[in-house]
């Protein structure tokens, strides 16, 4: 069983953090973490995601994603269910899906 974390107020003043793991918890909003400039690693694995601030995904310092079985907003639930979305990086895919939309 996961976390009961359902959102990141308190992360907002941790700007070094570098790997944030919230595989499991209630979080829905990722905006919060738009100001964690040194954010290069995340999971979000079983995460219903529902708000994503404009450029997160392309945010240089973040290199490294795992979603798998979670959701997203204006991802196809297909596409985040395809063998690019299950590799443990999954942000190249995820990156090139976005730039051809």
């Amino acid at each position: 069983m996961g976390a009961r974390v359902s959102d990141f107020g308190s992360f907002a003043g941790l700007r070094s953090l570098e790997h944030l793991n919230c595989a499991l918890t209630e979080i829905a909003d990722l905006t919060p973490l738009n100001d964690l400039n040194s954010l290069s690693d995340l999971s979000i694995e079983n995460c219903r995601i529902v708000k994503v601030p404009s450029g997160f995904w392309h945010e240089p310092s973040l290199e490294y994603l795992i979603i798998m079985e979670a959701s997203l907003p204006d991802i196809p639930e297909e596409m985040l269910r395809s063998q690019d979305f299950y590799d443990e990086n999954c942000l190249p895919a995820l990156r090139a899906y976005l730039a051809g939309r």
